[in-house]
């Protein structure tokens, strides 16, 4: 709750402006909380050219109403946020065991159990050790059969740890802490997920279907996945490294590359960019520490500067180049999002006068020079810093090819 004095209560955001229609920071110093000053700051002056003003709603990015949005606020629910959710899908594991282990995490696995109390089956044991009851942690753990393989790949100091741990808190803790649970090996919180995904998909298997037979170990069939998975990625990152260097624009035009970041710890935003031209020389760098809002919004103000710059420094042939494919469809209507907020209306005046301006979409590796500076800008004062050289945090980048 903030307590303002009476005079300021029936104010209009309009008399918050100064003499040049920017924030009048020196009055909302005296009135608002630093926190608020800082989520204000990302949120452009309003301007009459811009259009009336549209209600947003405010729990949905997009500035759109969501059911799924409404029974969050509602219920205060985190668990987007939630330690487990980023580490299941930072998971180096094909998409479906990224899924299989939310559901198992969750407890929504169809076990006997499971299956039984929605009335699908009359038998809750498990149909390999015949245990009085079937749940998820029993197949993924507690039954014999995975018993054993994790006595073969745990240490044993950590075996009671290991085995004690309820379902929730065993994911959590074995995917987070998986180098001090594994014996030996790379990509061991992989390794945990794979072998979970295996003993779910054989015990269904068993389960139903009678002519099947193993045709090999589960640690062997886990670790010939792990060997693909490797080899999946060092493909890929061989063919990134071969082609992830900044190409240069036609002639006659100037391409300016801008990004958005947002520090986690604090929410801490800022936009960076960079112009340059059909040579690769610098013309001009900027940053903006922008207090604190989402990621979309901090690169769309990367792109306003852009626009700003790129207009001001008399260039009328503009490539913008963006890793963030949101801001493109945003900006070239093929997205209803936004397109009521001041932020996005100031973007489109300019996109509007007399030049050529191209945007599009390009690989973060592209990018590395414009996240650079936006990285190195979150915390900073609020406000824009201009660079008529290149700043040393992206001096080695373009001297690389970035």
């Amino acid at each position: 709750m903030i307590f303002v004095q009476d005079d300021t209560v029936d104010s209009c955001v309009a008399d918050w402006l100064s003499s040049s229609r920017g924030w009048d920071w020196s009055r909302l110093k005296q009135v608002l909380p630093i926190g608020v000053l800082h989520r204000i700051a990302a949120i452009p002056p309003p301007n009459a050219s811009f259009g009336t003003d549209l209600p947003c709603w405010r729990w949905e990015h997009k500035q759109l109403f969501t059911t799924r949005s409404a029974y969050a606020s509602l219920g205060n629910s985190s668990c987007h946020s939630s330690k487990v959710w980023k580490l299941i899908w930072a998971l180096s594991v094909p998409q479906r065991i990224r899924t299989f282990v939310w559901l198992a995490v969750h407890g929504k696995l169809l076990t006997n159990q499971e299956r039984m109390r929605r009335h699908l089956s009359n038998i809750a044991s498990c149909s390999l050790c015949n245990n009085a009851s079937e749940d998820v942690l029993h197949v993924l753990r507690d039954c014999v059969r995975a018993r054993t393989i994790w006595f073969q790949v745990i240490h044993r100091r950590k075996l009671a740890d290991f085995n004690s741990l309820p379902l929730h808190e065993w994911f959590t803790c074995v995917l987070s802490k998986s180098d001090g649970y594994f014996k030996d090996g790379d990509d061991k919180a992989a390794k945990f997920a794979i072998i979970c995904w295996i003993l779910w998909n054989r015990r269904n298997k068993f389960l139903f279907d009678v002519d099947y037979k193993e045709s090999e170990p589960i640690l062997v069939e886990c670790s010939r996945m792990l060997a693909m998975l490797r080899a999946k990625r060092v493909s890929v990152f061989a063919h990134i490294k071969s082609h992830n260097y900044w190409v240069p624009p036609q002639p006659g035009w100037v391409t300016a590359n801008v990004d958005g970041a947002v520090r986690l710890s604090d929410s801490a935003a800022a936009c960076g960019g960079l112009i340059r031209d059909e040579n690769s020389n610098w013309i001009i760098g900027f940053t903006r520490s922008l207090g604190c809002c989402p990621v979309l919004f901090a690169e769309l103000w990367g792109v306003h500067d852009a626009l700003k710059h790129a207009w001001s420094l008399g260039h009328r042939r503009l490539v913008i180049e963006t890793d963030n494919v949101e801001v493109v469809d945003i900006l070239e209507g093929n997205s209803g999002s936004l397109q009521s907020n001041t932020l996005v209306s100031a973007i489109q005046h300019m996109l509007h006068l007399e030049w050529d301006v191209r945007i599009r979409k390009i690989g973060r590796d592209y990018n590395r020079a414009a996240d650079a500076l936006a990285r190195a800008s979150r915390g900073a004062p609020v406000g824009e810093t201009i660079f008529d050289s290149i700043p040393s945090v992206v001096y080695d980048l373009l001297q690389e090819g970035f």
